[in-house]
């Protein structure tokens, strides 16, 4: 496998992995969330645009606290 066809195998797959986190965690949606050895319910507040270096950071709001936090879908607990 070229080099070429391996980044285009990467940017396709960190794009469409963007989109499902995207249609799974939208905008304006809640979920709880283990950030460290807290947990929380945070308030989605965008994604990252970012495909090429962190397609699945989700960045979202401490309800509690409305402290800004980001984190990754492995933290959500509870959908």
């Amino acid at each position: 496998m070229g080099i070429k066809l391996a980044q285009s195998n990467y940017e396709s797959a960190a794009k469409a992995l963007t989109q499902a986190i995207k249609d799974a965690h939208p905008v304006g949606s809640f979920r709880t969330v283990r950030i460290g050895r807290a947990v929380i319910e945070v308030r989605i507040t965008g994604h990252s645009e970012c495909w090429w270096s962190d397609p699945s950071r989700i960045l979202g709001v401490n309800v509690e606290t409305g402290k800004h936090r980001h984190f990754y879908p492995d933290s959500i607990l509870i959908d």
